[in-house]
């Protein structure tokens, strides 16, 4: 394993985008969280792993479907500046089909459709304490997009500003996205709707 720590039956790998700030990270670049999911999955890292994210500016991050770590915290390091940004970018982070995944504490700006897209059966996602703008810049899309039966999502305590909607959950008639939780989010929006919401059930939603 290259350098992980174990805290709490946690493995923790460090990233830092040009090792400024810890300078013996496990991954550095800016495809540095790409490179450390990419390397969970090939090396099978099952059980609770976590990422540490360093002051830098990352490309865009897809978490498979075939993610054998759970649970799995990315987060930005305490006192860091941790942006994901990459104009080209549809999604900035996807979470395509992965189970108990949490992204905690980035700046997430600049994209064409969903900053955030929870899909294809991806259960107990939580986003959290995240700053997102610039979101959704060629049509119809979301701050935080959820849909594909993605059961169990939290999004709470997130800056939003999205041109169209801020947060989207997205069932339908067949498949209904079951036990949703939006708490203590801030959102401006200059299209639809701060949040949207359609065949949900047993949702949850506060200020």
């Amino acid at each position: 394993d290259i350098g992980a720590d174990e805290t709490n039956d946690t493995v923790v790998y460090r990233i830092d985008d040009n090792l400024a700030e810890y300078p013996t990270a496990d991954f550095s670049t800016i495809n540095g969280i790409q490179n450390a999911i990419d390397y969970l999955v090939a090396n099978n890292v099952a059980g609770s792993v976590r990422l540490e994210v360093y002051s830098g500016t990352y490309n865009a991050i897809t978490v498979p479907v075939n993610m054998p770590s759970m649970p799995l915290e990315i987060v930005e390091f305490a006192g860091q500046t941790a942006i994901i940004s990459q104009a080209a970018a549809v999604n900035l982070v996807l979470i395509n089909g992965a189970d108990y995944v949490t992204i905690d504490g980035f700046t997430i700006q600049n994209c064409t459709q969903d900053g955030v897209k929870i899909t294809n059966t991806a259960i107990g996602a939580t986003i959290k304490n995240c700053s997102m703008a610039s979101l959704g810049t060629s049509g119809s899309y979301a701050g935080i997009n959820v849909d594909g039966n993605s059961d169990s999502a939290v999004i709470t305590g997130n800056t939003i500003t999205s041109d169209y909607y801020g947060i989207n959950y997205q069932g339908t008639t067949a498949v209904r996205l079951d036990n949703c939780v939006i708490s203590n989010n801030a959102i401006t929006i200059t299209g639809q709707y701060d949040i949207r919401m359609e065949y949900c059930n047993k949702t949850t939603i506060s200020y």
